[in-house]
């Protein structure tokens, strides 16, 4: 039979760093997302009007 030392549950250290970044993107996925579509549609926009400009001056 083993002695109870071996038989004791491993314990869980505290995260690292890495663990907490990736945690907090994670949870803050929606806000990333909403930021980058954001990006997305004022890069839209702007690409619009300079054709649009570049179409009419023809």
């Amino acid at each position: 039979m083993k002695p109870d030392s071996d038989l004791m549950p491993i314990q869980k250290s505290p995260p690292c760093a890495a663990e907490e970044v990736v945690r907090m993107g994670f949870e803050g996925g929606a806000l990333f997302m909403v930021v980058a579509e954001s990006v997305l549609v004022a890069y839209a926009w702007i690409g619009w009007t300079i054709l649009r400009d570049f179409a009419r001056a023809e």
